[in-house]
This record gives C-alpha cells, sequence and structure tokens, in this order.
C-alpha cells in the first residue's frame, strides 16, 4: 500500500514539473526548464530509491516523503496573518512629500523652489546633485539606452505634459444640458474616431459597475442598448 501511495505522489510532482518545464520551453525560457527538469529528477529520486531499498525504517521514511507534499500544499490554503503585518499597515505620520525623490528630482537649480527647498533641508542637497550628474530617464548613457523606443516614450509624456492644464482647468458652474440623441450619436462617432471597434451607452445609476471588454476580431454592438 505504501508503495502504491508513494508511486502516485512521486509521479504527480514529476508530472507536475515536467509541465511546468514543457510551459517554460514553450515561453523561450530555456534555462528555467533545465532548472525545472533538474529538479523533477531530484524530488522524483528519493520516491524510486526507497522503493527498491529496503532497510529498517524504510516504510516511516516513506510515509514521511508521500505526506511533506501534501502538507505543504494544505499550508498554502491556511490563511494566516504574518508576524508585523499590522505594524506595517501603520503610515508614518508627518511625512513630507516634498522630501520624496518624486519631488526633489524636480527641483530646477537655480530657482527659488529649489534654494529655499535645501536651505531647509541642506543634508539631502549632495545627494540631490549625485543622482543629477547622472544621465536621467530616457536620456543618452542611460542603463539600457534605446533611441527609437526612448524618444517614443519621451514624446508620450511630452504629450501628457501638455494635456494638464486642460485636465486642472476649473469646471464651469453652469451645466450645459446637451439633447441625449444628439450627444449619444457625438460619443459613438468620437469612439469611432478614436478607433475603438465598438461602444454602448448604458444610463448610469447607483451602485451601477460597468465593465468594458474587447474580443479580437469581434465587433460588439447592440441597438437596443
Amino acid at each position: 500500500m505504501v508503495d502504491i501511495f508513494s508511486a502516485f505522489t512521486g509521479s504527480l510532482i514529476f508530472l507536475l514539473l515536467v509541465w511546468v518545464s514543457l510551459t517554460s520551453i514553450a515561453e523561450r525560457e530555456l534555462k528555467a526548464a533545465g532548472r525545472f527538469i533538474v529538479l523533477a529528477i531530484l524530488i522524483l529520486s528519493p520516491y524510486v530509491l526507497l522503493h527498491f531499498l529496503k532497510f529498517p525504517g524504510a516504510v516511516l521514511l516513506q510515509w514521511g516523503f508521500i505526506g511533506l507534499p501534501y502538507l505543504f500544499g494544505l499550508s498554502l490554503l491556511i490563511p494566516f496573518k504574518p508576524i508585523g503585518y499590522g505594524s506595517r499597515a501603520i503610515p508614518n505620520p508627518g511625512q513630507d512629500e516634498r522630501d520624496t525623490m518624486f519631488s526633489r528630482k524636480d527641483l530646477i537649480p537655480g530657482t527659488e523652489t529649489y534654494d529655499a527647498y535645501y536651505q531647509r533641508k541642506p543634508e539631502h542637497k549632495k545627494a540631490d546633485n549625485g543622482f543629477r550628474a547622472n544621465p536621467g530617464l530616457l536620456q543618452p548613457g542611460s542603463v539600457y539606452f534605446n533611441r527609437a523606443a526612448f524618444a517614443a516614450a519621451n514624446a508620450s509624456f511630452q504629450t501628457v505634459e501638455q494635456l494638464h492644464p486642460m485636465a486642472s482647468s476649473v469646471m464651469p458652474a453652469r451645466r450645459e444640458q446637451d439633447n441625449k440623441i444628439m450627444i449619444t450619436g457625438f460619443i459613438r462617432n468620437w469612439g469611432g474616431e478614436t478607433w475603438s471597434s465598438g461602444s454602448g451607452i448604458y444610463p448610469a445609476k447607483r451602485l451601477s459597475f460597468l465593465y468594458c471588454w474587447r474580443k479580437t476580431g469581434t465587433i460588439w454592438k447592440d441597438d437596443k442598448k
């Protein structure tokens, strides 16, 4: 009986790792595929050896190798709170966003904001000037620089930057009342102009959830909605 359970468990783990290895080969991850094959052989070895070698305590050792994989699988399903989890969720009070690297990188030498910040936090100036001396993001000399890809990404950032004033503008106090049929047709036509494969109008209600999806090669259209 123990040999049957041992053979089943060992074969199950072996086939699982072989399947993962074949998946890695399909994804052209040959190094990972080789490691999974080696791991599959190493894990299968004790099951095979204990099947043929008989010595005092061999049966008990077989049951141990049978139970370990299932106990490990069950442990993944047991919910538990890691030690210190609650303390990590407590935010640090009094954090000034101006001290983050994302804000400090935007400081331009010679400006009033630059001088005012480093008068208040002179201990950051040396380190900040150090990273300013290095090639910045999307600049020649940076790691993995690719002229075409970086130029395209930089153009996208510049486009978004030009749209900032429009997004941060003050909303008009008076709401325009447009014809529903006219505005519905406008939205659908505008979606076609922006290469949308289809569009639909759904009445907004309380606690409504809207979902969008796209099927490759399929245009969704329902004129009744």
